[in-house]
């Protein structure tokens, strides 16, 4: 609940609750959590996957349920080692190992 209470504030901050977000807002909420200066508690790759995948379920229910249009994690397809396609998060850390 931690990861849902400071994305909310973050968008609190810009006017807009949690059905508002869009793809830009969590772009720039990463780059706050993982880059700026001005977060005095920056967060690794690790846990901002962890904190991105938290956001997946929430919106995608969102989404299955009519609350919002589409969901502001954006994904894309890549593909396995063994060649199956498998969809992940385009602001994914890229500093991270991944196994399928």
């Amino acid at each position: 609940m931690k990861d849902y209470r400071l994305f909310f504030s973050f968008l609190w901050s810009r006017g807009k609750g949690w059905d508002e977000a869009e793809v830009d807002d969590v772009d720039d909420y990463e780059a706050w959590r993982r880059r700026s200066r001005d977060n005095p508690r920056r967060i690794s790759g690790v846990k901002w996957d962890r904190e991105l995948a938290a956001f997946l379920p929430l919106y995608n229910w969102a989404v299955a349920h009519g609350h919002i249009e589409k969901s502001p994690v954006l994904m894309h397809t890549v593909r396995t080692r063994d060649g199956a396609a498998a969809e992940m998060p385009a602001n994914r850390a890229n500093d991270q190992p991944w196994s399928d």
